[in-house]
């Protein structure tokens, strides 16, 4: 046997075929995992955006209620101070109530632009996404 021709005589090992229908079925089937892993991806980062805002809810929740007490009692604490210094009950409990409003309407209009810029769009999810099919302005 001359070993120079070794590898002439060596055979070597065919690489392995596979079909184009088998590829095609690989493929789907890891682009359905991807798809369902994406999904959860996306559910856990609007759950998490929910239960960061219902937490915040909850508080505010909570601090309004106290508040609510704490300004009726101060309210009245004011209504009581102008009748004490001659002004009628009625116009008292007036100016008090005009006050209220008057501090009041700003806070509440502040709350709801406050709630209404709250992030429940999955971002991440969506980025990631849209990179994987090649979509946005990074391409």
């Amino acid at each position: 046997m001359n070993p120079e021709n070794t590898s002439e005589t060596m055979a070597t090992p065919s690489p392995q075929r596979i079909s184009t229908g088998r590829l095609t079925a690989e493929l789907g089937a890891k682009l359905q995992r991807l798809a369902t892993i994406e999904l959860r991806l996306m559910r856990a980062e609007v759950a998490e955006g929910v239960a960061k805002e219902m937490s915040g809810v909850g508080w505010i929740a909570a601090g309004l209620g106290l508040l609510l007490a704490a300004s009726i009692m101060l309210l009245a604490a004011a209504v009581a101070w102008m009748v004490s210094l001659g002004m009628r009950a009625d116009m008292a409990c007036l100016v008090a109530a005009l006050a209220a409003v008057t501090i009041g309407a700003p806070v509440a209009v502040w709350g709801a632009i406050t709630l209404r810029h709250a992030k429940l769009v999955p971002a991440r999810s969506i980025k990631q996404i849209a990179s994987l099919l090649g979509i946005g302005a990074g391409r």
